[in-house]
């Protein structure tokens, strides 16, 4: 959870429903987010779709998400305090996405903290949340074991992403309401609300913090 993206990627797939003529609402973005296009279009279209026609449609609505979002890039509250303090703690980062590449480079240059991560990793193309590839696959590339890492979530699919990966997962209730992301060991408001002493007695093992 690094930018407040949820309500671009909303209205881009509003606009990509109006372009090419299919049913999309609220509910369906809801029941959908966190899993990447080709997975949200059989979601909606079904498995008759070809597969050209769904690259067709991801890579409209992405181009869409990018315009919406390119002068707006803000990080959330509390980001770049926990960032810088995750660094000065020598704990290694990852961004692990389903949106495209494009779309992870756009957020972490445009708000200047590429500099915090070891990988950037996306699932666009490859299985998605809840499948845990991704944070499997950005635990390798931080030569990190799935037991000691953390994810910062958002999304009931991202939390059971992390939690089929066996990871600890602190869940931001950003584009869910608090309520659907009890499955996370934690969930704050934003990061900005979370104590350090909570963190460290929910996350940490006891020989780290005392």
């Amino acid at each position: 959870m690094l930018v407040e993206t949820s309500e671009a990627h909303y209205r881009s797939w509003l606009q990509a429903a109006e372009h090419f003529n299919f049913l999309f609402n609220r509910d369906l973005f809801l029941r959908h987010y966190g899993m990447n296009n080709t997975s949200t279009l059989r979601g909606i279209l079904g498995d008759t779709v070809s597969p050209a026609r769904i690259t067709e449609i991801g890579a409209y609505k992405e181009v869409r998400f990018r315009e919406d979002m390119k002068d707006h890039m803000e990080l959330l509250p509390g980001v770049a305090d926990w960032l810088e303090h995750f660094q000065q703690c020598k704990y290694r980062q990852a961004v692990a996405s389903s949106g495209p590449p494009e779309n992870i480079a756009l957020s972490v240059d445009a708000t200047d903290i590429r500099k915090y991560f070891t990988a950037l990793v996306s699932c666009a193309d490859g299985p998605t949340k809840p499948d845990p590839w991704v944070f499997q696959e950005a635990a390798r590339q931080l030569n990190a074991r799935p037991e000691d890492c953390l994810v910062i979530e958002d999304t009931p699919n991202g939390i059971q992403a992390a939690r089929n990966a066996g990871m600890h997962i602190l869940a931001v209730a950003i584009s869910n309401p608090a309520p659907a992301l009890q499955s996370a060991d934690l969930v704050v408001e934003n990061l900005s609300r979370l104590d350090r002493v909570l963190f460290t007695k929910t996350f940490l093992k006891e020989d780290e913090h005392e």
